[in-house]
This record gives C-alpha cells, structure tokens and sequence, in this order.
C-alpha cells in the first residue's frame, strides 16, 4: 500500500493520533466532509485504520458519537511468566501418544521483539526457526500491504545468524526481553534441560510499537511505564501474523502477552472484535 510522501509525513508527525473504527459510511462521510483523516489501511476488511492530528481528534468523536467510543485505542502493558507446569503444558507434553509440539503449525508473537540468535529459535543446523519478524519500531521497507515498520524474512535472519555481525543484517533487537521469553517459553527447541509448549512450531514475530503521547496522556500511563502499547498497533500486528500464515498456507496461533483494564469489557469494543473475528 503505498501513499503519497505528504500522507506518509502526516502520518509519522509527532501530533499526528491513529486510531482503528469500523468502515461505515458515516466514518467515511466524515472524511470526505472534513479533510482532516488520513486513511491508512483495512484490517480484515471490517476496519479502518486512520490518521489525524491530535488538535483535531475531538472533531472524530463528535462526528460519530458514542459509536466512536469503542474506536479510541486503549494501552496495553506487559502480562508477568508463568511457568509452564503452572500451566498444565508439560503433562501434557509426557503423554506418549498426545506428541502435541506444534509441528506443521505457526505461532505469531506480539510483544517486545525476540532474540532471534538465540540457540532455542534455531534448528540442529543452526538454521532458524522464525520465519519472519515485523519490527514495527523502525523505518521501511514495510511489508507488502503495510505502511509503516520493517519486515526481515527467513532468508535474511538465516543470512544474519551466518555472519560474523548478525545485526548488520538484521538489527532487530529485544531489549526488554519479555517477548523472548514468551516465544522461548511457547515455541523454544527442546534440550536436554529445556523445552517450550510447542518445540516443534515455528514463529512470526512482531515487535510492537510504543504508544504515543497523546494516549499515554489519555490513559495516565506513568512517565516511568517504558512498555505501553495501542490497541491498534496490536491489530496491525494480527493483520501481518495472518497475512504471513496465509501466504505460508500454514495454521497459525497467536500469542499477546499484554493486558489492560482500560476499554470496554463486554466484547463489543473494536478491539474485542476484532481480535474475535480475526
């Protein structure tokens, strides 16, 4: 999907707000009325992805109403680790005729990134197990379909673990190392000492960008919260994960290691629709 230099400039401004809402024609009357939204990509082709700036964000809400209530992102921060026979997963896994590890399947991430050079998302032959990772935190090539981040294919993060400096080739970093745990915990290669839920799957990851301003000011998120993150950067980031799988032609399960008490809590918000009819 591709825009004009103009729109992409409007897009990245640091007062420019993003938000998801349904694709209705009173939404898009308002943007032809208006002038003041950026469209910038259908999510399973129910919702829309738009752009506006922040000095201008209450003429959305009055123009739609309590019907744009359930379309502002609400913030999601980092869920805690628990351990895997907490869950009921390793018993699982020592059931002889179960051989329930993901093999054949994809599991997508959405969450602070992955260490990809770690030995758990790699094969016995040092080739990985990621097949893509969508960091959503830095400039382009976006993936196809997508505006913004950057997409590294298997090619590139097999061609990065063979060199001597890996992130030349993929820079791709986890720094808070919460999504390489979940990943490692979900999908890591079993060892002698070691093993997660689905050994045998292999993994999309998306590193998930950080909120902005003007939500982390809606929603009071303290100064010293570091990880928060909009709902709509999650959609973005299911949009990809199923885009993946289904140019894969794989089965795909995804994992969102991130919760609020923020927004709705009867399944009728955007988000929670979404995420029930992705």
């Amino acid at each position: 999907m591709a825009l004009s230099p103009e729109a992409m400039a409007f897009i990245q401004a640091p007062d420019t707000v993003d938000f998801v809402t349904r694709a209705t024609d009173a939404f898009f009357a308002y943007v032809q009325r208006s002038n003041e939204v950026v469209i910038g990509q259908f999510l399973s082709g129910r919702y829309v992805l738009g752009y506006i700036k922040q000095e201008n964000f209450h003429h959305l809400e009055e123009a739609l109403g309590t019907a744009f209530v359930s379309s502002v992102s609400v913030v999601l921060g980092l869920l805690d680790r628990p351990a895997l026979e907490a869950a009921g997963i390793s018993q699982v896994q020592s059931q002889p005729y179960l051989n329930l590890k993901g093999r054949g399947v994809l599991i997508g991430f959405l969450d602070t990134g992955i260490d990809y050079t770690q030995s758990v998302f790699r094969y016995e032959d040092g080739s990985s197990r990621i097949q893509s990772i969508y960091d959503q935190t830095v400039d382009g090539p976006p993936p196809e379909g997508f505006l913004l981040g950057r997409e590294y294919s298997n090619a590139e993060i097999n061609a990065a673990l063979a060199s001597q400096d890996p992130y030349a080739i993929v820079p791709q970093r986890d720094e808070d190392g919460h999504g390489t745990f979940l990943a490692s915990v979900a999908a890591g290669r079993q060892t002698e000492d070691f093993s997660g839920a689905a050994p045998d799957a292999e993994i999309i990851a998306v590193k998930l960008k950080k909120a902005r301003p003007f939500y982390r000011e809606r929603y009071c998120v303290p100064a010293d919260q570091e990880h928060a993150y909009e709902s709509s950067a999650v959609m973005v980031g299911v949009e990809y994960i199923l885009h993946k799988a289904r140019q894969l032609g794989r089965p795909v399960v995804i994992c969102i290691g991130l919760g609020t008490n923020a927004g709705g809590h009867d399944g009728v918000s955007v988000f929670e629709e979404y995420l029930g009819g992705a």
